[in-house]
């Protein structure tokens, strides 16, 4: 008997949380005539295959009402907890008291919106009210309550995505998306036309550089970046820098310099530089003269260069002070302990005090190794080297500066920086000759 009581009673569980299911939700049903039954329409096996069928709803009184589906305007199926919200509603008085006591009911029952609706009835009434004011977010700013958007907008902002910003800013986001979107349209074009351009079909070739070099829209300069600033194929970076020439951007004089100083090929870097348009030259002047102060020594060297070729002797005294320039160096050495192991002139090994081999010192001093050196040490199959990472500093010559300075001044000093100082400042008469 005592399996028969359980499975009765795990029954009657089952019956009591399909009821309360069933319940869970409500119909509205609105009539033709402007009237609305609120219940739940309940199943008509009789009459369902019949398209003049009626509606049987069971009311939330109890009671069951049939209409004709031929009356019916809509049906709207809602949860059962709103139709009670509505009977409520209609019953609550336009008071203050009665409000709180409905935005309560809304709480306990989680109907967010509804509640709201309510505490700002309250407000409505009451402006003064602090519970309805509090429970709305609102806060006194001055003495006046307001909430989050009143106060944001008495200073200037509006709301935008979600967030407060003020109208030039705005401008200014809008802006950004316009561009944002308009790089991606770019980036669509561009990728189609590098593939034409790459592939080995004559005429998608011809077409691809035809819509290429026509392009002075500096929105696609990210994605013209994107596929031809490293590309392999030289004859593709010099498009890229003809296409950049023709722009007059700060945008496109950025990519250039890039180009200028990082090219893998110098008659590419000075292709770069010349293609600099004239309205620019003081532009990019003022960015290579930054470079001349660069940590890298390449960076260095090759602003210099540039500088040269845009031929404008005024950058003469930065390129005196950058004839000789220090950089540090991160670089990987054998770890003997006391002693570093080093390549002597015989091809032996040798100690070193200074960390490297002498072939690497030499490299480093003339500027033939501007992102530093891994040494690696002699082939011992019966010994495992350690090594270590140090950080050196190396005073370097920098010939590509000494020929600016020459090409710019007709004059040479070598790397005597007193006698370049002295002689450019009797050129510009700031010294008097004894």
């Amino acid at each position: 008997m005592k399996p028969r009581n359980g499975w009765t009673g795990w029954l009657n569980v089952v019956i009591v949380f399909l009821s309360c299911t069933a319940m869970a939700r409500a119909d509205v049903i609105t009539l033709k005539n402007g009237g609305e039954i609120r219940g739940l329409i309940q199943k008509n096996p009789r009459t369902t295959s019949s398209k003049g069928r009626d509606v049987i709803v069971k009311t939330l009184s109890g009671s069951l009402v049939t209409v004709s589906k031929s009356e019916i305007e809509s049906i709207q199926r809602r949860r059962l907890i709103l139709e009670e919200y509505e009977t409520q509603r209609r019953n609550t008085p336009d008071t203050v008291d009665g409000h709180l006591e409905l935005a309560q009911w809304c709480r306990n029952q989680r109907l967010t919106r509804q509640r709201r609706t309510h505490l700002k009835r309250i407000v409505e009434l009451n402006p003064q009210h602090e519970q309805a004011r509090r429970s709305l977010g609102h806060q006194k700013y001055d003495g006046e309550w307001m909430s989050r958007e009143e106060y944001m907008k008495s200073q200037g902002q509006v709301l935008y995505r979600g967030r407060y910003v003020f109208p030039q800013e705005l401008e200014q986001i809008k802006q950004d998306e316009l561009e944002k979107e308009g790089e991606r349209e770019w980036h669509k074009k561009v990728k189609l036309w590098h593939a034409w351009i790459t592939s080995d079909r004559t005429e998608q070739q011809k077409q691809a550089f035809q819509e290429l070099s026509a392009i002075t829209d500096t929105l696609a300069i990210p994605a013209l970046s994107k596929r031809f600033r490293d590309s392999p194929h030289p004859a593709l970076r010099e498009l890229y820098i003809s296409i950049l020439g023709r722009m007059q951007s700060a945008e496109s004089l950025q990519a250039l310099l890039y180009q200028a100083i990082f090219d893998s090929q110098p008659n590419l870097r000075e292709v770069a530089v010349t293609a600099i348009p004239e309205t620019q030259t003081n532009t990019a002047i003022t960015a290579l003269v930054r470079g001349l102060k660069s940590e890298l020594n390449l960076v260095v060297c090759r602003s210099a260069t540039a500088l040269a070729l845009l031929g404008n002797d005024q950058v003469v005294p930065q390129l005196i002070d950058a004839l000789v320039t220090t950089h540090r160096y991160r670089v990987v050495v054998p770890d003997n302990g006391a002693n570093t192991i080093g390549f002597a002139a015989n091809g032996g090994q040798a100690p070193l005090t200074s960390g490297l081999p002498p072939d690497v010192e030499l490299q480093m001093m003339t500027g033939q190794l501007p992102y530093g050196a891994v040494v690696i040490p002699p082939n011992d199959p019966g010994a495992q080297m350690r090594q270590k990472t140090q950080i050196v500093k190396r005073t370097q010559r920098n010939g590509p500066v000494l020929e600016a300075l020459k090409s710019l001044t007709d004059e040479d000093f070598s790397y005597n920086r007193p006698k370049w100082r002295l002689w450019w400042a009797e050129k510009n008469n700031n010294v008097v000759k004894p």
